[in-house]
């Protein structure tokens, strides 16, 4: 599924680690990141691989390719394309 919006990023939380602290292989570090939308104001939280790129304060238009995955008993939607800078 596509999604398309103008959005702030508002929070970069890096997952680095798995539950019990162990450093996790470099292919499956990912980045949960939480953006403002700025037409409604509402957050989106999207994960994205790791080389993102993406920092705090950016504002950017997304416009990525998203697969619907559960994460840590969470639905999320995981990024499949990179972005666009």
């Amino acid at each position: 599924m596509n999604v398309g919006f103008t959005g702030i990023v508002r929070e970069v939380k890096d997952w680095e680690n798995d539950q019990k602290g162990v450093p996790l292989p470099k292919e499956k570090v990912t980045s949960q990141i939480l953006f403002m939308d700025k037409d409604s104001g509402g957050d989106v939280s999207l994960t994205y691989p790791a080389g993102h790129g993406l920092r705090v304060g950016q504002e950017l238009k997304v416009d990525a390719f998203v697969k619907p995955v559960y994460r840590n008993f969470k639905l999320t939607l995981y990024v499949q394309v990179p972005p666009k800078k």
